[in-house]
């Protein structure tokens, strides 16, 4: 087995084994490396790191650290809570139940959106 297929199936599980864990909890913060920012999802594991002007976001693999690279509109996301645009880099990045992300300019918006659940 190539080590890359080997990697692969490791995150299969792990994300098997870590699911039940996530779909059982309201919506809580995460580390930004948990979180691919292309397809704004939580991994069991830290992302690609992808450093682009002094800022860093995290793409899941090779292809999505390009998309990054290239497209500037998947760096910024909608806080739900003002509706106002916000840096995926520096935004409090949050999980859902389900495992996709929501990203928040402030902790007070953070607050605000855990505290109606």
């Amino acid at each position: 087995m190539s080590r890359r297929i080997a990697s692969l199936l490791a995150v299969v599980i792990l994300h098997a084994l870590f699911a039940p864990l996530v779909l059982a909890a309201e919506t809580v913060r995460v580390p930004a490396e948990r979180v691919c920012m292309v397809q704004d999802r939580l991994f069991p594991t830290p992302q690609i790191p992808v450093e682009l002007e002094g800022k860093t976001y995290y793409g899941c693999c090779p292809m999505c650290a390009g998309q990054l690279r290239e497209d500037v509109s998947l760096r910024m996301a909608t806080d739900p809570v003002t509706g106002q645009p916000v840096d995926k880099s520096s935004a409090i990045t949050a999980a859902n139940p389900d495992g996709s992300i929501l990203y928040f300019e402030s902790e007070e918006t953070f607050g605000q959106f855990v505290g109606g659940q």
